[in-house]
Parts: C-alpha cells; structure tokens; sequence
C-alpha cells in the first residue's frame, strides 16, 4: 500500500508541474475581463468562415453510481446531436473501470444523427463501481489525435474539438489501472497528449461533476457512493445547467443561440475560439544566414498562416535582448511583410549586436532575447442588399491574434577584437620608431664639415656637443687670434653663439639658443677687421672644394659665359 500511495503522489506531482496553466473555464469565476458583443459576434464568425465543423465528444461515466442521472444525461447527449451540422463528427466514449470501444459517426445526413441516437440510447450503467477516469481521457485524447493525424495526411483543416466529459468517479485510478504507475506507457502517453492539446488548444473540455486543471481531470466534492445521495443531487443539477446553456457551449455561427441585453460579455467563454484561431498562425525556426562578424547573432523564423480564408494584417514586430554582454537589437526585428494572405507567408528576422571585446581574453555573455509578433485576424463577409439592383457589399470584421511570442537562450563568448590587436601591433610599431628616431636624433653622433675658402675640416658631434671657431680653436681661422664663436648640436638642429661681442655680423638673427644654421648655409664674422665665412655642410666633406670656387671661374674676354671644362 505504501508503495501504490507513493506512485499516486508521483503521478499527481508529474502531472501538475508538467503542464503550463490553464484555466477551467467552469471554475469559480474571478473578476473576468468582458468584451463587446460585436467582438464576441466577430470571434464566433471567424470560426464558423475557417471551418465550422466540430469534433464533438460525449464520454460518460456508466458506473453504477451514474444510474440516478442516465436518463438525463441521455436528453443532454440528444440535444447535443440536434444541433450537430453536416460535417461535424460524432463519438460516443462509454467508460467505467475499462473503456469502450468509441462509437464514431461522421454526420452527412439526418439519418447518420438518428443512428447515433439509437447508440445512445442503448447505453446503460453497468453493476461495477470502479472507474477509471484517467483511462478515458487517455482514450479520448488519444482519438482526437487520430482524427488530427488523419485529417494532416490528407491536408484538411484542423478543428475545433468539444469534449463534454460526464462523471462522479474517483479521480485516482483503480488498483489495477497501468494509471496508477506514473512510468507506464500509458501515463507516459497521456502526458504527452495532454502536452499536445495544451499546446495547440484545440480540444475545449466540458466537464459535468469533473473538473479540469492544467487539462487533468480533477474530481469535484460530488462523490456518490450510492443511490439517492445528495451528490446525485448535485450532478443532476449541474447536468441540468449545462443542458440550458448547451447551444451556448457548443456554438459555431456567429449571434446564433446566444442572446443578452448587455453590450458587454464575458470573455473567458470564448478565449478557447481565440486560442483556436490563433493556432492558424505560427513561427517556425530557420537557419539564419551566418555573420562574419563575432559580435553579431542572426535569427530569423518563418511566419506562416494556416489559414484557409482569413487573412492577417497589421503585424507588427519588438524584440530586446536582456542579460550580461551589453547586447542590443540595433535594427529592430524586421518583417518582409505586414500582412498575409491565407495558407501566406513571411519572413522574421532580426540581430543581436554585441560591442567589441576590447581585451586579450575571450569574454563570455549569456542572455534572453525575446521576442513578439503581434496583429489582426480579417474576415472579410459578402452581405445582400435588400434591394437586388444594389450592388453586393464586403464588409471586414477583425480581432487580434493572441501575441506570439519568442523566448530564446542566447550565450557564447566574443573574441578579442581583431582592432584591438592592430591598435597594440601599430602602438608598439610606433614606440620603436619613436624610439629609433630618438637615438638617430639624440644618441647617435653625426659627422658635420666646416668649410672656408681655405680649408674644410670634419667633426662628429653627438647630441649637446660643442665645438669652438677661431684662433686657438677646433676648427682654426688663419689670421685669427681669438676664439670667436661656438657651434653647438641641439638634436638634429645647430646654433652659433658668439664668444666675444661683436663678433658675429648676424647676431640679431640669434635666438635664445643661439643663430640656427642650416646645411649648405654659412655664417659670417668679423675678428678684428677681418671678415670670415664659415658653411657648415652634413658629413664628411673635407676633401670638397669650396663651392665660391666654381663661382669665380674666369670668363672670356667679352665678358660672357663662362669657359667650359
């Protein structure tokens, strides 16, 4: 027992965090939202212009507790196939502790309605007490999926699938239900289709005497362990309300069976024909075209409508990214279209920027982009004038799909910017340069010539050096008997600085440093009377005649070009 009691609670704990949330729209109702009843009329036309057939399910409970309430149930069951249409598919899923085989009936004609009444009729409670509610929701899902897979390989449209589930049973499996094991094949099955109907919310559940959480039937405080107990009570009664509202439940055609005074009603009624519509349209993951650039992540879905007759217009598209890495949506997310013709489609796409990695190391980030598409569903009806020489006249009705939305992991590492690696290379390029340029201006000694008409001598100087003009000097004047000036480097550049006033005929030409000489220039002075011109010239070109030389070459006698060597 300790055993079977722990399997219970595992597939109780499985089940309900397995499946998102989803309200049973039989539940006590909160303050719900309303809406108008031109919406309301829009929302049912839609359904009716896409497909206005149903799936209809009537799974009843025919345990012998459910005898007190047969016959009523059977007017429910009778009324429901009244109002079935051409084209609507009937099945009849009588359950107790096993399951029937479905009774399936495709309604062409009145006569196929008539044949699923006499079936219904025929049913009756059986003496056994046990029933396994589970069993029959797994058999009913698994129906509709068959119809669904069906219906896929021949590409017909899918439908809106009503199931109006009748029980007073135990919502715990019998002993000996493959249901009482959370790990059987069975319970891994119905899972996996109450996964599937949560996610395409196709399949509207009516429960009588159950509840529906999360698509998992839950048993209401009705038990009726016996006959004539006030839980018969409560289920006749309950069987009663939904059969007054029947026509409301199960409608199809827009304004037809449901009749209010209010402008307003109710929406949660009707958000199971919204989700239905809405399921037409999706996004569908594509390969994006890769970048080149590391710090850009491409995405892009394909948008399509299912659409037989409806069109989508007005879709508009946001999308941000949020988590370390600074990312943004630079451009938005794009779309190659705004609207979509039905069974059309588009193009969604957008990138995530990242700023460069301005560092030596590769850096990781990890985020969420998310993402929304929203717009308008259109029908568009072709109404008579009641005058048949007018012309006909389209009127368009809309309402807005439910939001898709897009939540998607985003993580990698960028690299280390390439430009930061040529920033570092060019940086340390130019630190050399500029440090060989210091030693080719500063360190390194250069080789100058002083040059007079008389003589040329070649000194090297390294950077501050000195050298003395005149007599008793580095670079001696004939005839002079003092030291004149002094020729100093300064870097690539040298100064003339008198040593005796007077001296030096350009000095006002001097600046703090002294007169700044160039190569190829000279400098004049004045010793005593005597006149001297010294050039300075770059190298060693002390074997160079003065360039006055060639200047004062002989010309002929007329005075006219010079002589030719």
């Amino acid at each position: 027992m300790v055993i079977r009691a722990f399997s219970i609670i595992l597939l109780a704990l499985f089940i309900f965090f397995s499946i998102p949330c989803n309200a049973d729209q039989f539940s006590t109702p909160q303050k719900s939202e309303t809406i108008t009843k031109t919406q309301r009329d829009t929302i049912l036309l839609m359904c009716a212009t896409e497909n206005p057939n149903y799936d209809i399910v009537l799974a009843i409970d025919i345990s012998n507790s459910m005898d007190v309430v047969l016959s009523e149930w059977k007017a429910m069951a009778e009324k429901t196939i009244d109002i079935a249409q051409t084209g609507d598919t009937l099945v009849l899923l009588r359950f107790d502790a096993n399951t029937k085989s479905p009774v399936i009936q495709e309604v062409q004609t009145e006569r196929d309605k008539e044949l699923f009444k006499s079936n219904v009729k025929k049913t009756a409670t059986t003496r056994g007490w046990g029933t396994d509610i589970r069993r029959a929701y797994w058999q009913t899902l698994k129906t509709l999926k068959e119809f669904n897979e069906g219906r896929s390989r021949k590409g017909e449209p899918v439908r809106l699938q009503q199931v109006v589930f009748i029980s007073d049973g135990d919502d715990l499996p019998p002993d000996n239900s493959p249901f009482r094991n959370p790990g059987s094949a069975e319970s891994i099955e119905m899972m996996d289709l109450i996964s599937d109907a949560q996610k395409n919310m196709r399949i509207n559940i009516l429960p009588i005497g159950m509840k529906f959480e999360n698509y998992v039937p839950r048993l209401r405080t009705i038990k009726t362990e016996g006959s004539a107990k006030p839980g018969d009570e409560k289920l006749s009664k309950e069987l009663k309300e939904f059969m007054e509202k029947l026509q409301d439940v199960l409608n199809r055609q827009y304004s037809a069976g449901i009749k209010e005074d209010k402008e307003t009603v109710p929406k949660a009624p009707f958000d199971f024909y919204i989700n239905w519509l809405s399921g037409h349209f999706e996004l569908n993951e594509k390969k994006a075209p890769p970048s080149k650039n590391p710090e850009v992540k491409r995405y892009s879905y394909d948008v399509v409508s299912h659409f037989r007759k409806m069109k989508v217009k007005d879709l508009v598209a946001t999308g941000t990214y949020s988590g370390s890495g600074s990312g943004t949506i630079p451009k938005g997310v794009q779309l190659s279209v705004n609207s979509l013709a039905p069974g059309g489609a588009g193009i969604l796409s957008w990138y995530i920027q990242f700023p460069k990695n301005w560092s030596f190391t590769a850096k990781p980030y990890q985020g969420t982009v998310d993402v929304e598409l929203t717009g308008m569903m259109e029908v568009d009806v072709e109404t008579s004038p009641a005058n048949p020489a007018e012309p006909k006249k389209v009127l368009s009705y809309t309402y807005p799909f439910i939001p898709k939305k897009i939540s998607l992991p985003v993580s990698g590492t960028l690299p280390p910017s390439i430009e930061l690696f040529i920033v570092t290379i060019g940086s340390l390029l130019a630190l050399l340069l500029g440090f060989m340029l210091y030693m080719f201006k500063n360190a390194l000694p250069f080789t100058i010539t002083l040059k007079t008409e008389s003589k040329s001598q070649a000194f090297s100087l390294k950077n501050g050096d000195s050298i003395t003009v005149g007599g008793g000097s580095d670079f001696e004047l004939a005839g002079c008997s003092i030291q004149a000036v002094s020729l100093k480097r300064d870097g690539r550049a040298f100064y003339i600085s008198p040593l005796k006033e007077g001296v030096l005929t350009d000095a006002a030409s001097a600046g703090p440093k002294g007169l700044p000489v160039s190569f190829g220039q000279s400098f004049n002075l004045n010793v005593e009377g005597t006149y001297y011109a010294v050039q300075i010239l770059k190298g060693d070109q002390a074997d160079t005649p003065p360039e006055d030389a060639f200047n004062e070459m002989p010309t002929g006698d007329d005075g006219g070009e010079p002589f030719n060597f």
